[in-house]
């Protein structure tokens, strides 16, 4: 069904989306321009793993997520109409069976949110910058990136808690997020979930996105793992080392391992 009357907008639409596709499985293929800390999964995840991936995008995470937990299963969430489209044909031709995917997004309550992706000076959908935004006029700068438009769609919210418990997850053992500064929104509506399980974490912190669209703060993230336990790292210097505070940057990755998970990086 087309998404606009004009068919020829339309049959635009299609033809960038199946061209992001083939260009995500392009770098799949050639394992090229994987993000750095995708090399340090393979010394936290186990063949059984349960892993959820929330914002998945393209699913390039997803797909490492899946080869290395081959007799678990992913989970993967993600917002976006556009992306969800991409990260179904990118995990199909990969033939991935242990992975499930969800056109949602994870959030702390139940309502319909707005989810603002910005239209790069190229004229493409900067699909995996899209944020969720309570206020979405306070998310149409993306200082990440060189913008000059956005593009709205409502989406349907749940918790991982409520997704967890409804489709009988009774056991999460990795947790890789990436929601453009939705991340306190995220934990705060799974803390059962982490709190039962302590699942090792990769979640990308956005500190200026927090603070501009939800009233939180990469302080807040932080504090979520290590007052239960948790130990942080980082990349510097193309290593994971320990970090005990959240740079103020438009965005980085963090590991939070749990000790009782006995991880370590090789």
């Amino acid at each position: 069904m087309f998404r606009n009357p004009n068919i020829w907008a339309d049959l635009s639409y299609l033809a960038r989306s199946w061209m992001a596709t083939a260009r995500v499985i392009s770098r799949n293929l050639r394992q090229y321009k994987f993000e750095p800390e995708v090399a340090f999964l393979k010394d936290i995840l186990k063949p059984q793993d349960v892993c959820l991936h929330i914002g998945a995008s393209d699913g390039r995470h997803s797909l490492v997520m899946a080869r290395l937990a081959a007799h678990g299963h992913v989970y993967c969430f993600e917002p976006s109409g556009y992306s969800f489209g991409i990260l179904q044909r990118v995990l199909a031709f990969h033939g991935l069976r242990n992975v499930s995917c969800f056109h949602v997004a994870i959030m702390d309550d139940f309502h319909d949110v707005e989810l603002v992706v910005p239209v790069k000076t190229s004229g493409r959908l900067g699909h995996s910058f899209g944020q969720v935004a309570e206020d979405k006029n306070a998310a149409t700068s993306f200082p990440d990136i060189q913008s000059e438009d956005m593009v709205t769609e409502s989406v349907q919210a749940t918790t991982l808690d409520a997704f967890c418990e409804r489709n009988g997850i009774d056991r999460v053992d990795f947790l890789r997020c990436d929601v453009e500064g939705a991340e306190y929104k995220v934990l705060n509506g799974g803390k059962r979930t982490i709190d039962r399980d302590l699942p090792n974490v990769l979640i990308e912190i956005h500190p200026h996105a927090l603070e501009r669209n939800f009233n939180s703060s990469k302080e807040e993230v932080f504090n979520f793992f290590t007052s239960r336990g948790y130990e942080a790292y980082c990349l510097k210097e193309g290593r994971p080392q320990r970090v005990d505070s959240v740079v103020d940057e438009p965005w980085r990755d963090y590991f939070f391992l749990h000790p009782s998970r006995q991880i370590r990086f090789q």
